[in-house]
């Protein structure tokens, strides 16, 4: 009667699983490789100019993509300093983030266009141009004296 509705105690049997009694299948298929990360760099003016609140990656069309910030960084260096005009921009900052300025001596020359960089991975949404303004040291005493030995920042960040 009641005890064969319930059915509680001995009388209880599980199911065997239909799982258990198939074989286990193995796919020959490798999984694809996942896409290594690229680097680029992006430019912004500093002041009001054709760059000034909007990003552009690093000379135009030709967007150069790299393994890592360190390569990235290498070549920003490399070009503002081939490309410089009226003479080569002094890239200071991490790589992460920093600026590109001209120094006229010891001083940095206001009549140059200033740009601010950051190095990021290829599809990473990017900081308000307008706005954005990194942490750089170069206005202390152990920065100047860099300066005029002819040392640049290489604070490095992952």
């Amino acid at each position: 009667m009641w005890y064969n509705i319930i059915k509680f105690g001995p009388r209880q049997t599980p199911n065997q699983s239909v799982g258990s009694k198939q074989p286990m299948k193995v796919s020959d298929k490798k999984l694809p490789a996942p896409d290594p990360t690229k680097f680029v760099v992006s430019l912004t003016q500093q002041n009001r100019g054709s760059l000034y609140g909007r990003w552009a990656k690093l000379w135009g069309d030709n967007i150069q993509r790299f393994d890592t910030r360190d390569e990235a960084r290498a070549f920003l260096v490399n070009t503002m300093r081939e490309r410089g005009n009226p003479a080569p921009w002094t890239v200071e900052g991490d790589n992460v983030s920093g600026h590109c300025v001209v120094y006229d001596g010891i001083m940095m020359s206001l009549g140059a266009p200033a740009y601010n960089y950051i190095i990021h991975e290829e599809d990473e949404e990017l900081p308000d141009a307008a706005s954005f303004n990194p942490k750089v040291d170069w206005t202390s005493a152990q920065a100047l004296k860099d300066r005029m030995e002819g040392k640049f920042s290489t604070t490095k960040r992952d």
